[in-house]
């Protein structure tokens, strides 16, 4: 290895026994342990659009059912009232 390509790599201290090590460019699905207890500085995934998927329809999921529930509101003593609409919630919010 070159010094001008070592010095680019990054240094990075392991969080377990504080060794300071040169991380080189991780292959897809490689993981980077620490040359003196073994723990992982680093990982590359091995499906880089997983995670952006998974998040992506958990976000979907979680705004459909927010957006079917009724909006509730509090009204004085124990009454309350169910709102569909947000705009009309609003307007019932003001008229008060």
């Amino acid at each position: 290895m070159s010094e001008a390509t070592r010095s680019e790599q990054p240094l990075m201290a392991c969080q377990e026994c504080d060794l300071l090590q040169r991380i080189p460019p991780l292959p897809i699905g490689g993981r980077a342990r620490c040359a003196r207890c073994g723990f992982v500085l680093a990982a590359r995934p091995s499906d880089p659009l997983e995670l952006p998927l998974v998040l992506t329809l958990t976000a979907l999921i979680v705004f459909v059912v927010a957006n079917a529930m009724p909006l509730m509101d509090l009204c004085g003593g124990w009454a309350v009232r169910e709102h569909d609409d947000p705009r009309r919630c609003a307007a019932d919010v003001a008229g008060r």
